[in-house]
């Protein structure tokens, strides 16, 4: 049995992790995971981040490291192997705020469905039928 400890230093914050594992190559690649754990911004290199959690109404629970500079916000976020053997830290993606996504779509023209279309046509077909 081997057992590994990692200190890693996350923003202002210090983690102990714990590594136990039947075989040293599979410790060390476990401690590899948490040791690469990132420990600044990827996008605006600050060094202000944080290791942060939410879950969602559905039950999904996601981990993410998050810029806390105002102006980025960014976050990586915690990937999980199909085999639930490990994980991995996504890019980091800089934070969009909702209000500015939909002010976007507000100011767009409206479309119209098929439905209105086809209707359109079949009006214009009885007015002019050649």
């Amino acid at each position: 049995m081997s057992k590994i400890s990692i200190a890693k230093k996350v923003g202002i914050s210090t983690f102990t992790f714990w590594v136990e594992e039947e075989d040293f190559r599979e410790a060390l690649a476990s401690a590899s995971f948490y040791a690469g754990t990132p420990d600044r911004c990827g996008v605006c290199e600050g060094e202000d981040v944080t290791l942060d959690s939410n879950r969602t109404t559905e039950g999904y629970l996601y981990v993410k490291v998050r810029c806390l500079d105002e102006k980025c916000k960014a976050t990586s976020t915690l990937g999980i192997y199909k085999d639930n053997k490990g994980g991995f830290w996504k890019k980091f993606e800089k934070y969009e705020p909702k209000d500015k996504v939909g002010a976007e779509t507000e100011t767009k023209a409206p479309t119209e469905t098929a439905k209105e279309t086809n209707e359109k046509k079949e009006s214009s077909d009885e007015e002019y039928p050649f």
